[in-house]
């Protein structure tokens, strides 16, 4: 009876190995060693993904052994990918991924308005800037005409 009990946890053992499931964790910074929060951060070629908390830390449980490539992508930072192998331990623990900010050369942007008259077609209120002095107590125009 024993015997069979030792067999069965061996055979659970070395399956448990051969299909092992993995941990990834990590975190991500800027240059200056502070944490960037709400990176993306997928794995290819499985296309899982998710996003680092507050504190830039992300964690990926259940990868199968193998190798992956890391892409990681913020707004206002350049992308970045890195290559990791999973399967060495229960957890692979990476050193810290940082990403370097970049900025983005826009075009012109042009605000334009239009005062409206008594003879534009359109609905339209006037306010008074004392109007806003008595109901002002920081709502948004759209609240303050519907009352």
């Amino acid at each position: 009876m024993q015997l069979k009990h030792i067999i069965l946890g061996l055979c659970l053992f070395v399956f448990s190995q051969l299909s092992g499931q993995y941990n990834l964790e990590g975190s991500v910074i800027n240059p200056d060693g502070r944490p960037v929060p709400s990176v993306a951060v997928q794995v290819n070629p499985l296309a899982q993904g998710t996003a680092t908390d507050e504190e830039g830390r992300f964690r990926f449980e259940n990868l199968p052994a193998g190798d992956y490539e890391l892409l990681f992508s913020a707004l206002s930072y350049a992308r970045r990918s890195i290559s990791v192998k999973v399967g060495d331990e229960g957890t692979t623990r990476l050193q810290p991924i940082e990403l370097l900010p970049v900025s983005y050369q826009m075009g012109e942007v042009q605000v334009a308005a239009t005062r409206s008259k008594k003879e534009t077609p359109m609905t339209f209120t006037n306010l008074e800037k004392e109007d806003l002095e008595v109901e002002n107590i920081g709502l948004d125009a759209p609240f303050l005409l519907r009352r």
